[in-house]
């Protein structure tokens, strides 16, 4: 459905990436691909099974040092591929290490930590500021971005792309395995990509954005960690009605001062 993306995709790829590379493409789409080359092996999925099976039957097939998973909508900018691998040479500990993403010149990435409140983990999330006045080229956080980043492999069999996710918060519960384990995650700053969603048919975004497949991620994320997610949308909205209902209150007290102060209120 997006096969436009994907040529846009593999030629930044192609003309920015600066090292050797092997492309394996899991087509878990409705139509076949033809991408074939020395350099592109294409599995084309009979029947969809969702991102979490597809991001494990990618790692599965990876025999390097490295895997670098790119989403078909993510162009990538010359130099940024490099310096994940490096930054991975160089810091052991690092079992990740992703980019900053920018869509029509605006940053567009979630980098954050995890706070565990009772039932809930809260993903409270960097701002742009935050992370580039920090020291170093590194910003350490719980959770990166996962559609343009690199996995250390040794990292990546310490946990698993859990297929019950067909989307949602399969990229959460990624960064949530990752949280504990002795690897850390990373962004690195001169590290960039664009991001291209926004060029997505309107059937695609239909499709992916149903209420129902991410109400049901939702509910089996919060069965296996017993955690209820909290999305930073969900705290500004609560805030939003907190701040609604204060005013509410403070105006039907005024009422009630005015209707006893009146006799009409006793």
């Amino acid at each position: 459905m997006r096969e436009d993306l994907l040529i846009r995709c593999l030629k930044s790829l192609e003309k920015n990436a600066g090292l050797p590379y092997r492309v394996i493409i899991i087509n878990d789409g409705k139509r076949p691909l033809s991408f074939e080359s020395d350099k592109i092996q294409v599995l084309n999925n009979p029947e969809r099974k969702g991102l979490g099976a597809a991001r494990q039957q990618f790692a599965e097939l990876v025999e390097t040092e490295f895997l670098f998973a790119l989403d078909n909508d993510v162009v990538v900018w010359p130099g940024s591929l490099r310096v994940q691998i490096e930054a991975l040479d160089k810091n052991p500990h690092l079992g990740v290490v992703s980019g900053l993403c920018f869509q029509k010149g605006t940053f567009c990435s979630e980098i954050a930590k995890f706070d565990f409140v009772k039932n809930k983990v809260i993903k409270r999330v960097y701002s742009f500021d935050e992370i580039l006045s920090s020291d170093g080229d590194l910003f350490e956080a719980d959770f990166v971005p996962i559609s343009h980043t690199t996995f250390r492999m040794k990292a990546v069999k310490d946990i698993i792309f859990d297929p019950n996710y067909k989307i949602g918060y399969e990229h959460w519960d990624v960064f949530m395995q990752l949280y504990y384990t002795n690897w850390r995650c990373a962004v690195h700053k001169k590290s960039w990509f664009g991001h291209i969603h926004y060029e997505s048919p309107r059937a695609y975004l239909k499709e992916r954005y149903k209420t129902s497949f991410l109400e049901a991620s939702r509910k089996y994320f919060a069965e296996k960690w017993g955690y209820q997610p909290v999305q930073p949308f969900e705290l500004v909205r609560t805030r939003r009605e907190s701040a609604v209902l204060k005013v509410l209150r403070q105006i039907v007290r005024w009422q009630k001062r005015f209707l006893e102060s009146s006799g009409i209120l006793t």
